[in-house]
C-alpha cells in the first residue's frame, strides 16, 4: 500500500483496508515513506523520486508475487510510477 501526501501508515484509510486484509485473509504491506510517521528524516527533504525508491526498496526486499498497490493524491502518483 501506498500512501497519499504528509500520511502516514496507521491512518484511517490504511487501518481500515489492513483490518479488511486481515478479515480476509490477504497479505498486506504498509510502510512510512521516508520523512513521514515513523522513519526517519523530515518531509522537506525527500521527493517524489526518493518516495518512488522506497517503495521500490520494499517490493523488492519484503513484498513476494504479485501486488496491487492502493493509495491517493500521492500515494496514486506513486502507485502509477510502480506500474510503469
Amino acid at each position: 500500500m501506498v500512501w497519499w501526501f504528509k500520511f502516514d501508515m496507521h491512518g484511517t484509510k490504511a487501518e481500515a483496508i489492513s483490518e479488511y486484509a486481515d478479515l480476509n485473509n490477504y497479505n498486506f504491506c504498509r510502510f512510512d515513506y521516508s520523512g513521514h510517521g515513523l522513519s526517519s528524516g523530515s518531509f522537506e527533504d525527500f521527493n517524489i523520486s526518493d518516495w518512488l525508491n522506497d517503495s521500490i526498496n520494499i517490493l523488492d526486499n519484503i513484498c513476494n508475487g504479485q501486488q496491487i498497490f492502493i493509495g491517493s493524491s500521492m500515494g496514486g502518483w506513486v502507485s502509477l510510477l510502480l506500474a510503469l
